[in-house]
């Protein structure tokens, strides 16, 4: 009797022993399962559980194609140059008298012209031609003689080899009690069309007035260097 009591307690704990031992066997097989099956699939995403990315080393830069035909439009002065001008901007011709002395102005401003008598410039841009006149070398070389330390401060001279000639460009700070201190900035150059018809040459002041502007100074420099013969 106690021989058979002693078997089914034996028998008890072998079952409590086999169940923890299933279970173990039950998780094992599965663990083995999910690494059999990452190993085989190989293609498989993973998936990260982890809150940080790592940042792309594949950077996209924005470029942007500008067609200078959508910046600048182009006006012909008469039959003798063309010119281009900001697209959107007003453009005028200003006839003053006595034109071969005081010369004809082309104003550029992005407001319509106003030639109403007020303080200030004419226009963001003026450009006066000077023709007519038996004497253009004379008259450039005064027209240059008036950027002097008298009338400027911190003058620089530039003095460019564009495909119109050579171009001198002058910038200083007006230094006259009245308007001391401002900027200005101009280029001289010669359109010489006709050499043998000093009369025919152009005298070319192009100049931006009391705006330190880099930008503005940028689009005067292209403006004057698109000064095109039309007789060529």
């Amino acid at each position: 009797m106690q021989e058979q009591q002693d078997t089914s307690s034996t028998k008890r704990k072998m079952g409590w022993i086999k169940y923890p031992l299933m279970i173990l066997l039950l998780v094992a097989g599965t663990i083995i399962g999910f690494f059999i099956r990452d190993v085989l699939n190989p293609d498989k995403p993973l998936v990260c559980t982890s809150s940080q990315t790592t940042p792309s080393t594949n950077l996209s830069i924005a470029t942007t194609s500008i067609d200078p035909s959508d910046m600048w439009k182009v006006a012909k002065f008469g039959g003798l140059f063309s010119y281009e001008y900001p697209a959107g901007w007003s453009v005028a011709e200003l006839w003053q008298d006595d034109y071969s002395k005081n010369g004809v102005i082309i104003a550029i401003d992005r407001n319509p012209i106003n030639t109403a008598p007020r303080g200030g410039p004419l226009a963001t841009f003026t450009i006066t031609i000077l023709n007519g006149n038996f004497n253009p070398d004379e008259i450039l070389a005064e027209r240059l003689g008036e950027f002097n330390e008298e009338n400027y401060t911190d003058i620089t001279k530039e003095t460019i080899k564009a495909d119109i000639g050579e171009v001198v460009h002058y910038k200083g700070k007006v230094a006259g009690e009245m308007l001391k201190g401002e900027s200005m900035e101009s280029y001289y150059f010669t359109f010489n069309l006709h050499p043998n018809e000093p009369a025919n040459q152009q005298v070319v002041v192009a100049t931006l007035a009391l705006q330190d502007d880099p930008q503005l100074s940028e689009m005067l420099r292209h403006i004057v260097l698109s000064f095109k013969d039309l007789g060529q």
